[in-house]
């Protein structure tokens, strides 16, 4: 299964998503995901601010550990 952000039917935000579960936990999801990118200094005032700071930390996470 695929991870990135999505828009769950009625969220007000787009949430980033691995195995189906939002990093927020909030959300489940199985359908299509846009394919991760390169995350910005700020959230956009369209994303999840949790899963934002989440998918951030996995990121820095992964550089730090190859």
């Amino acid at each position: 299964m695929s991870e990135g952000w999505a828009w769950p039917l009625n969220s007000r935000k787009a949430h980033y998503f691995e195995e189906g579960r939002s990093l927020c936990g909030r959300w489940m999801f199985f359908g299509s995901q846009d394919q991760p990118e390169g995350l910005g200094e700020q959230p956009g005032k369209d994303d999840c601010v949790v899963c934002w700071r989440k998918a951030k930390q996995r990121v820095a996470s992964t550089q730090t550990s190859s």
